[in-house]
C-alpha cells in the first residue's frame, strides 16, 4: 500500500496519484515528519505542513546516542538553535543559515525539480511557489487622495462672497441706536369706551328686569321645532325615554335651555325620563336641569319620574353599550349612588333601542352622529335633537331622512319649542335681551365707523 503524503489515504501498489484528492504518489519509502507524523517524499528538505527541516532533524536523531549530555551553562543555546530550525518557511531558514552551502543546495534542487509542474500541484507537494506575493514593508506609502481640479467660482458664489465681505467689513454698533418711537393710534377714548360698556349692560338687564312688549314677539317656529314637540305628544304616559346631555359648559348657554325645554314637556307629559350623558361635564348639567325642571312640577318625585345614570365611558362604545343594555352600561345613579335598578322610573328598562324616544342635546353634529348610527339606522328607534344655533342647519339631512323626527337648535329653538308647547306667542326674556343687545351692538359699530370716516374726511380736506 502506498498511503498518500496529502490527505494520508491508502492507495494501491503501483499508484501514481491519490484517489482520494489526486496528488502525485511517491514510489519509495515516504519520509515522516519527527514532530507533525505528515509522510513527506522522499529527498524533501522541510517538512510540508510544519516547514520542519528533515535533513538535519534526522541528523540530530542519528546522532543523539552518541553525543554527550549538554553542558549546564548551554541549555539556552541549545533551545535557541531548536526554535531557529523548527518551524521557518524555505526562504527564512535559508536566510538564518545563509552560510550553509548543503541547504542552500537542496532548496535550489528542489525548485528545479517543480519548474515544470503547475501553480496547483506545486502547493500540492508542499513545494513553496516563487510566485508567492512578496512581503510588504512595515511602514507603507500613505494613501493620496486625487488632486481636485481647479474650477473658475460660479456668478452666485462670488455674489454671495461679496455680501460676506461687505458684512465682516461693516463697523460693529456697540451701542444700540436710537429708534423713534411709534406714533400711537388714535383710538377711542376712556369716556367713550365707558358710554358703549353701559350701553351694552342696560341693553342686556332692562328686557330681563322690565319685559318691553316689541321685544317680545316670538321669532317663526321652524318645521323642525313642530315635529320635535309633536314626536313626544305623540307617546303614551309613563314609557321611559332616554335623555342624553353630551355637551360641557362651554356650551350650556346655548343648549341647557334646549335640554331644559325638553325636560319640562316630557315630564309634564307624565313620561318618565333617564337622564344619560356620553360627556364627563354632562352628568352635573343633567343634575341643575332636572332640579329646575322639578322645581316648576312638584308632582313629579326623582327616582320615580326621573333618574340621572351618570357619565358613561366611550364614546361610540359607550352609546353601543347603551343601546344593548341601560343598567348595564349605567349601573349607578349619579346623585344617590344607589344601584340604577332600585330606581323606579328604570323598572321594565332593557335596551336603549327597544325605548319609544330618545332625545339626544349634543354639542355638534359628529356626537349626535354616533347616536344615529348606534340606534336610530339599525334598529329604527325614534330619535329628536337638540343642538347650538350654528349645527342646526347641518342636521336637516337626518331630519329630511326620517332619522331625525325634530330637531331645536340654540336659544331662539328652545324659544320656538316652549311657544308651541305653551301656546303662547311671546318670547321669553332671555331672547328679548339678546336681541336688544345686538341691536346696540350693532349700532355702535356703525356710529364708530362714521366717526372714523368723518375724521379722515377731514384730514384729507386739510391736506
Amino acid at each position: 500500500m502506498i498511503f498518500c503524503p496529502g490527505c494520508g489515504t491508502a492507495n494501491r501498489e503501483g499508484s501514481r496519484f491519490c484517489n482520494e484528492c489526486g496528488m502525485r504518489l511517491v514510489q519509495e519509502a515516504s519520509l515522516p515528519c519527527p514532530r507533525c507524523g505528515t509522510l513527506n517524499p522522499p529527498g524533501t528538505a522541510h517538512c510540508q505542513k510544519c516547514g520542519l527541516g528533515l535533513a538535519r532533524a534526522g541528523d540530530q536523531e542519528a546522532a543523539q546516542p552518541a553525543q554527550p549530555a549538554p553542558a549546564a551553562s548551554q541549555p539556552e543555546e541549545a533551545s535557541d538553535a531548536a526554535l531557529r530550525d523548527e518551524g521557518l518557511p524555505p526562504w527564512l531558514d535559508a536566510a538564518e543559515s545563509a552560510g550553509d552551502e548543503e541547504l542552500r543546495r537542496e532548496a535550489l534542487e528542489d525548485l528545479a525539480s517543480l519548474e515544470g509542474e503547475a501553480p496547483v500541484d506545486r502547493l500540492r507537494t508542499g513545494g513553496w511557489s516563487p510566485e508567492a506575493i512578496p512581503i510588504e514593508p512595515i511602514v507603507g506609502v500613505p494613501y493620496r487622495a486625487y488632486e481636485r481640479l481647479p474650477l473658475p467660482p460660479t456668478p452666485e458664489q462670488e455674489q454671495a462672497a461679496q455680501l460676506f465681505a461687505a458684512v465682516a467689513a461693516q463697523a460693529v454698533q456697540a451701542e444700540p441706536r436710537q429708534v423713534p418711537e411709534p406714533k400711537p393710534q388714535v383710538g377711542l377714548g376712556a369716556g367713550p369706551r365707558r358710554v358703549l360698556n353701559l350701553a351694552l349692560l342696560l341693553a342686556l338687564l332692562v328686557p330681563i328686569l322690565w319685559p318691553l312688549a316689541p321685544l317680545q314677539v316670538a321669532p317663526p317656529v321652524p318645521a323642525a321645532v313642530v315635529d320635535a314637540v309633536g314626536a313626544i305628544d305623540a307617546l303614551p304616559p309613563g314609557v321611559p325615554v332616554l335623555v342624553a346631555f353630551d355637551y360641557g359648559p362651554a356650551l350650556a348657554g346655548d343648549l341647557q335651555p334646549v335640554a331644559e325645554a325638553y325636560l319640562q314637556q316630557l315630564i309634564g307629559h307624565g313620561l318618565r325620563v333617564l337622564a344619560v350623558s356620553t360627556q364627563p361635564e354632562g352628568a352635573p348639567l343633567a343634575d341643575m336641569a332636572i332640579d329646575r325642571v322639578l322645581a316648576a312640577h312638584p308632582e313629579a318625585r326623582y327616582g320615580q319620574s326621573v333618574v340621572n345614570l351618570g357619565y358613561v365611558a366611550g364614546d361610540e362604545a359607550a352609546v353601543r353599550a347603551l343601546s344593548m343594555n341601560v343598567p348595564s352600561a349605567a349601573p349607578a345613579d349619579y346623585r344617590t349612588g344607589a344601584p340604577s335598578t332600585t330606581a323606579r322610573a328604570l323598572e321594565g328598562v332593557g335596551g336603549a333601542h327597544e325605548l319609544p324616544l330618545i332625545v339626544v342635546v349634543a354639542r355638534d353634529l359628529p356626537a349626535l352622529r354616533r347616536w344615529i348610527e348606534q340606534t336610530a339606522t339599525p334598529y329604527g328607534t325614534p330619535l329628536v335633537a337638540g343642538l347650538p344655533a350654528v349645527a342646526g342647519l347641518a342636521a336637516e339631512p337626518y331630519r329630511a331622512s326620517g332619522q331625525l323626527r325634530g330637531v331645536v337648535a340654540g336659544v331662539a329653538g328652545a324659544a320656538a319649542y316652549q311657544g308651541v308647547q305653551s301656546g303662547r306667542s311671546q318670547a321669553p326674556r332671555g331672547l328679548a335681551a339678546l336681541r336688544l343687545g345686538a341691536w346696540v351692538l350693532a349700532a355702535a359699530v356703525v356710529a364708530a365707523n362714521l366717526w372714523a370716516l368723518a375724521g379722515w374726511m377731514r384730514k384729507r380736506g386739510a391736506a
